[in-house]
């Protein structure tokens, strides 16, 4: 079914943490609740990847947490996020410096206080985390970054 269509048998429902983790577990994946949060953690073809449940919004952040570029200045990263951002279709790249070391944050929003019927939400989730994946893939591949280790 389209996103923008709605049966009479699929109506929309809000998007909840609860409803995120159920389809989680309907798809198979591996992942882990963080006690005491909105947040589900997972690894995506290696890929540190964060969904979030929060104020009317579902949010998937994939990262290269614990992944570094070896020799690349700051500004060189910035413009690589930069022009990620003007090619992508969906995920927008930043790089933060908070915890010391540059690393890649890739989120892909969705504002969801309409509610998401049981495709809808599917599709969103699987957006966001290929999109996510597919530039962190992208970002390690142009700056030599290895993937973490299993």
């Amino acid at each position: 079914m389209s996103w923008y269509k709605n049966s009479k048998e699929s109506q929309p429902a809000a998007v909840t943490f609860d409803r995120v983790v159920a389809l989680l577990e309907k798809l198979e994946f591996n992942f882990q609740t963080l006690e005491g949060s909105v947040a589900i953690a997972a690894y995506f073809e290696g890929i540190p990847t964060m969904l979030v449940v929060e104020d009317a919004n579902l949010v998937v952040r994939a990262s290269t947490v614990g992944m570094q570029p070896a020799e690349a200045e700051y500004v060189t990263l910035l413009k690589w996020a930069n022009q990620w951002n003007f090619d992508a279709v969906f995920g927008t790249a930043v790089i933060d410096k908070a915890e010391g070391q540059p690393q890649l944050l890739v989120d892909t929003a969705f504002l969801t206080a309409e509610g998401m019927d049981d495709d809808q939400l599917e599709q969103a989730v699987m957006i966001g985390i290929a999109h996510g994946v597919q530039a962190v893939q992208k970002y390690m591949e142009d700056f030599e970054i290895p993937a973490l280790s299993a």
